[in-house]
């Protein structure tokens, strides 16, 4: 029991919070604070609770962290930071844990609030916690403690103050260049980069009789194509729907080099051109940074998530041996991470490539292989499979 409380006082601490005992809302006291809570549909959910026997029928005494005051409005503040900047330091499955901790203890001590409000202090964050995030955990987090509606009625209550500050209320929110918005999707990030592709090109045609195939060609590559590429391995896991979006931003561009119409077919072009389609790409550029964290063992954060099969398995298979280990995961979300995606995508190529012993031989080797169809000889047999 000992051990326990020592290693319960680690977790927490990890977080800058404190245990401590508190003195919780009396059932009374929240009849007469709630009237639209009714003595007998209480009484009936402890009679349903008495036949279910996988449920605990006392709930022990809870520790909880403290928690902000109230609003003028009633809504009760949790905030939240960073205790240690570290990324490898950061666990985002605990701070959920932590999370619905504190709206548990809100629950214990006041009862109930008309809403809450989650305050985020993003001083310290870096690129390296953004790919420790698991945005399919967090959606289903916030679909289960909000709705819509309730989140339409704070954001049009007065903003929450902190040190005489208003902090306001947003729909979306951009950090090191990526925009996150409420629902947690890539869509307002794509139209950002499909904003900035299309205005290029806007500016580029008025003038476009007067450069070169050559010309367009270098003009694309250098001043373009980098809005395509930079942090894709974050978005790697985004919608086929947004995809397609950044697709046809590419061809736009592929396009504009050779004037082609929106009727002629866009393929032959890419080939002309030698430029790849952006999901290849993306997997690209994913692989490198694989190899580069697997090479480095560096940041340790992320080449700890990497282990070898030979590492914890003696049995022989057909895969060759340094392949990795594809972590178990039960949800989409998970399986469209980073981390299970570099897995999948450094598993199915050959050992040649992998073994390579600098990174300029495996980006050289990699190109090759992909422009030779790696990629749709591999989807096509995993399909007939």
């Amino acid at each position: 029991m000992k051990h326990f409380h020592s290693k319960k006082l680690k977790f927490v601490e990890q977080f800058g919070v404190r245990d401590h005992h508190i003195k919780g809302i009396t059932a009374e006291e929240e009849y007469k604070k709630n009237p639209d809570l009714k003595k007998e549909d209480v009484q009936a959910l402890r009679t349903w609770m008495t036949t279910q026997a996988h449920l605990p029928q006392d709930a022990p005494g809870s520790e909880f962290s403290c928690i902000g005051p109230k609003t003028p409005q009633g809504y009760q503040v949790i905030f939240h930071r960073l205790h240690q900047n570290e990324p490898s330091k950061y666990v985002f499955q605990d701070s959920v844990k932590i999370l619905s901790m504190s709206i548990d203890a809100c629950l214990h001590v006041e009862g109930t609030v008309p809403g809450y409000i989650f305050l985020f202090d993003m001083a310290g964050v870096r690129l390296g916690h953004l790919l420790r995030l698991n945005l399919g955990l967090l959606s289903k987090f916030f679909q289960y403690i909000q709705s819509r509606g309730s989140y339409n009625s704070i954001q049009s209550s007065s903003p929450v103050l902190v040190n005489g500050a208003p902090i306001l209320f947003v729909e979306r929110a951009r950090n090191l260049g990526v925009i996150f918005n409420c629902d947690f999707t890539w869509g307002d990030h794509v139209s950002h980069v499909r904003k900035k592709v299309f205005g290029v090109l806007w500016r580029l045609k008025r003038s476009s009789d007067f450069f070169s195939l050559a010309t367009r060609s270098a003009i694309i590559r250098s001043y373009v194509l980098p809005h395509f590429d930079y942090c894709s391995s974050v978005i790697y896991n985004m919608s086929l729907e947004q995809k397609t979006r950044l697709q046809r931003a590419q061809n736009a561009c592929v396009r504009f080099v050779y004037k082609a119409r929106l009727r002629e077919h866009i393929t032959p072009y890419f080939n002309r051109l030698g430029l790849m389609k952006l999901e290849d790409r993306e997997k690209i550029l994913l692989l490198n940074i694989t190899y580069k964290i697997l090479s480095s063992e560096s940041p340790p954060y992320l080449s700890s998530k990497y282990t070898f099969r030979s590492e914890v398995s003696s049995r022989e298979t057909r895969a060759h041996p340094l392949s990795l280990q594809i972590p178990i995961s039960h949800t989409t979300s998970y399986q469209n991470s980073f981390l299970t995606s570099s897995i999948n995508l450094w598993n199915s190529l050959p050992y040649i490539i992998v073994n390579s012993p600098s990174i300029s031989l495996f980006r050289s080797s990699l190109l090759r292989a992909v422009k030779n169809g790696h990629f749709s000889r591999t989807l096509a047999s995993s399909s007939s499979s």
